[in-house]
């Protein structure tokens, strides 16, 4: 048989009397907070602002909040304990005043703070004098080109920047009408340091820049596309000689014969290192022999194979020749003589005389007589048709060790006549 525990012992048990003294304290307090003070005060933080521009004269203006919507502010309430300590922000509606809001501005706008029920067991006690700042204006877009920089990239050696530019054109910014006022000027901004030697595409930040030239931190201007990005172009960079080439240069003489002198001697390009590696000189073009006379100069355009940039902009050069050693001098030919004669056809020259100028060295020019110039129309070279027509003569001074060639061109009058006519 069980013996019965009595309260005796029970109370002589430690744990038992500290578990019975703390619900005894448990009721104490709450019959006390009920009875006795069944109200509390209770501050709630951080209910969030309401700007509401319907029917309004901002809303009339066309204006928007720009800032200050997200406001919180902190009311006093009092009520039943048991009801205030459960209370958050939730039960609360915040609400700015905008009746001042007539054009665009910063503003102080005066915020009401109300119960969302109605409930008669807590009441805001504070509620005067809760103000936000807030700013309004007129938002707007507008379409700037945009621009690129680079200013920590540097090419190798052997290479040049060609160009920075940005991958997209242009850029559209929203934002306050009085900020994107200010926005004279945007780019794309790196400033990634680095050294390359090959083009490159790289991500960049947007920087607005006022009339001055100076940077503007606009946070409430945003900007299409988001994404930005800047390509770096790099050209290997090569000084290649300029060069000329002669026709019609007279029998026994080589292109060699005479010294000229081209200014500028090169030329400075920059293009592809597959391209620009390939190429060892740049051909100005021909000089005519017959055109070269004592004191001669010719003008060339540089032209530079496709994708090559000329760096220093340098668009013509000039081929002078060295003939302080040399003279001209006229010599009259009554002789034309005829070489290849066509089959089908007789022929006649009927010009037998001409004036042929001729540059040579002095020693040259002081032995040289008319009789040393032979003057020929080559008939292989000729096209022949009935009748009289013109026909080049070429000039050839047969058996001069020094150099000698006849300036100019000179056509003689020639008759065909079909055989058996």
């Amino acid at each position: 048989m069980k013996k019965k525990r009595n309260i005796g012992n029970l109370l002589d048990n430690k744990k038992f009397v500290i578990i019975l003294s703390l619900i005894i304290a448990i009721i104490t307090w709450t019959v006390i907070a009920v009875t006795v003070n069944p109200d509390q005060s209770v501050t709630i933080e951080n209910i969030p602002v309401t700007i509401s521009l319907d029917k309004s004269a901002a809303k009339e203006q066309g204006l928007d909040v720009i800032w200050g919507d997200d406001a919180t502010v902190s009311v006093l309430v009092r009520g039943r304990r048991y009801k205030v300590g459960a209370l958050t922000t939730a039960n609360f509606q915040a609400v700015a005043d905008v009746s001042n809001v007539t054009s665009a501005g910063e503003y102080d706008l005066n915020v009401s703070v109300t119960k969302v029920s109605d409930d008669p067991d807590y009441e805001i006690v504070s509620n005067q004098s809760l103000t936000i700042r807030a700013r309004f204006d007129h938002v707007v877009s507008q379409e700037f080109p945009l621009y690129a920089q680079a200013n920590g990239i540097s090419a190798q050696d052997g290479f040049i920047l060609d160009n920075v530019y940005a991958t997209t054109d242009s850029v559209t910014l929203t934002g306050p009408q009085s900020d994107i006022e200010r926005v004279a000027s945007v780019a794309v901004v790196s400033d990634r340091n680095e050294t390359i030697s090959q083009s490159m595409t790289i991500d960049g930040e947007l920087v607005m820049y006022d009339g001055d030239g100076n940077a503007v931190d606009l946070p409430y201007v945003s900007y299409e596309p988001t994404k930005l990005q800047l390509t770096v172009s790099v050209s290997m960079h090569k000084t290649i000689p300029l060069t000329i080439r002669f026709n019609n240069i007279p029998d026994g003489l080589s292109e060699d014969t005479l010294k000229y002198t081209i200014t500028p001697s090169t030329v400075e390009v920059a293009g592809s290192s597959e391209a620009i590696s390939n190429v060892a000189e740049i051909n100005l073009g021909f000089v005519d022999f017959r055109n070269i006379d004592v004191g001669s100069s010719f003008t060339f355009n540089i032209g530079l194979p496709a994708g090559f940039t000329n760096v220093q902009n340098v668009t013509t050069a000039t081929v002078k020749f060295e003939t302080d050693d040399y003279v001209s001098k006229t010599f009259t030919v009554n002789e034309v003589n005829t070489v290849n004669p066509p089959d089908g056809y007789s022929v006649q020259v009927d010009t037998q005389s001409l004036n042929v100028k001729i540059v040579g060295t002095a020693a040259v020019m002081e032995s040289l007589t008319a009789q040393d110039i032979v003057a020929a129309v080559d008939f292989a070279e000729v096209t022949v048709s009935s009748g009289q027509f013109r026909a080049p003569i070429k000039i050839t001074i047969p058996g001069q060790s020094e150099p000698c060639w006849a300036v100019g061109e000179y056509e003689a009058l020639v008759t065909a006549t079909p055989n058996g006519s």
